[in-house]
């Protein structure tokens, strides 16, 4: 049930929101194991390139297009987008971004020497940047600052201060320092008064916060950044985005649920998400519907409807899963030209063994329901391939009438051959034998006047690879 994302931009993603630098919109893997880092309409979370008043403190015009061009450049050394990834270069224009005033710039800055990403690290360097930033009224840095001063990094530790700019951060429309400070406010010491205000302040954000923004709230309880680990919390948060239908927290609930075995709960949750355009969410409903579960039995229309909504994501598995579906499954379902399509799909990808193996599989009906039409297919398909030395075995299922691609003088052909090359082998003598009671005369004597290689490479290019 796993489909893997690049770790590198997961990486990136985590240190870009913990760090106030930047994380794109990144979906949830396809696996009920794995969280991934949610999209913001915050600083941490948005477009780099784009410049408002709120992240450009210039004057002239041609300032604004200089500082929109150096933090794009900044951005692409970071990131290696369109270039190798340079964190060197990368603080270089952020520190010619921060010059030209940009706070957006300044906090970057700030996260780069506060970890020693392309520069020295230097805590009382990155609380410099961050109060300048914050002094900007750049909310982001706002709520960076009073991190440092909660944490006691490059200032002594002062929550009163902390509080402060938490405070003005949140009166800046930024979310998450509201729920920080919800949480300072609730402390051990917390009066009935803060409490009270503790409530409104959640109240408030839960009202008029958007889906992307509730869910980063649950995204951060989730993983402990920024608040503390709370998985409770990160379920109530992800919760009130799902009622918004963000795509992303509904399928943090499937995991959260599946996690707790609730399956079928967990299962309407994945398909939620399906069905408001989340690809992994289709591609986790779909395996979950084959499958089946303790509490679950599978469903196997359902299966290839979900599957289908995630083609780009499917492995070989699956492929081979929708190919057994549309050509002997429900009626709802069966569809030559599709069963067709996922085949080619599958053998282009399936290694000539693993062809084999599953050829050899349907023909006997080991643990599966036995099809010759599918095992005789996956044989021609591994010849075609370039296999040769399983020409024998083809021959046998090339001898049954059962299979529509059945040629007896073809089939005759090569076990002709084959008795010679396997002289100790009485089982091809006995299929030859069979096989030429069941011929005419004269079907025999032009079997018997070709050799096995002609009849077999005549027979493959002529043959289609189509049920």
């Amino acid at each position: 049930m796993q489909v893997s994302k690049t770790a590198l931009l997961t990486a990136v993603a985590l240190f870009s929101v913990m760090n106030g630098i930047r994380s794109e919109e990144v979906k949830p893997v396809a696996t009920v194991t794995e969280l991934m880092v949610p999209s913001s309409k915050t600083e941490a979370n948005s477009t780099p390139v784009k410049m408002d008043a709120s992240t450009v403190i210039v004057s002239e015009k041609s300032d604004v297009t200089l500082l929109e061009e150096t933090l794009k450049q900044a951005d692409s050394y970071l990131y290696g987008e369109g270039v190798e990834a340079d964190f060197v270069k990368a603080s270089q224009y952020y520190q010619k971004a921060v010059d030209l005033g940009s706070p957006k710039a300044m906090l970057r800055l700030a996260s780069l020497y506060k970890k020693g990403v392309g520069v020295a690290v230097d805590i009382p360097k990155a609380f410099e940047l961050t109060q300048s930033a914050a002094n900007l009224n750049f909310a982001p840095a706002q709520c960076a600052l009073a991190e440092l001063y909660l944490n006691g990094s490059g200032v002594p530790q002062n929550q009163a201060k902390a509080l402060e700019w938490l405070q003005k951060a949140f009166n800046n429309h930024y979310d998450i320092a509201g729920v920080m400070l919800s949480e300072l406010l609730i402390g051990p010491q917390a009066t009935e008064e803060d409490i009270k205000k503790a409530d409104e302040i959640v109240a408030q954000i839960h009202a008029n916060a958007t889906p992307q923004t509730l869910f980063a709230i649950s995204y951060a309880y989730a993983k402990g950044s920024k608040v503390s680990q709370d998985e409770e919390k990160a379920s109530m948060w992800a919760g009130w985005a799902a009622e918004k239908n963000e795509p992303n927290a509904i399928y943090w609930l499937g995991e959260y649920y599946w996690k707790k075995n609730e399956h079928i709960l967990a299962l309407d949750f994945f398909q939620q998400a399906a069905q408001l355009g989340l690809t992994e969410s289709a591609l986790v409903a779909g395996r979950l519907f084959r499958d089946g579960a303790s509490d679950m039995a599978p469903n196997h229309d359902k299966a290839v409807y979900f599957l289908e909504k995630a083609s780009n994501l499917l492995n070989k598995k699956d492929h081979f899963y929708l190919v057994t579906q549309y050509l002997a499954g429900s009626q709802k379902v069966r569809n030559l030209e599709k069963a067709n399509y996922w085949f080619d799909v599958y053998v282009k990808q399936a290694s000539i063994e693993e062809v084999l193996e599953k050829s050899q599989q349907y023909w006997t009906g080991e643990q599966v329901r036995r099809n010759y039409e599918l095992a005789g297919l996956l044989a021609l398909s591994a010849l075609s391939k370039g296999d040769r030395d399983s020409r024998c075995e083809f021959a046998l299922k090339l001898a049954l009438p059962q299979w529509t691609k059945h040629n007896a003088p073809v089939a005759y052909s090569i076990l002709n051959q084959c008795v010679l090359d396997h002289l100790q082998e009485e089982k091809w003598k006995q299929a030859l034998n069979e096989l030429e009671r069941s011929m005419t005369a004269q079907e025999v004597r032009n079997a018997q006047a070709q050799s096995s290689f002609e009849a077999l490479e005549d027979y493959l290019k002529e043959a289609q690879l189509k049920f």
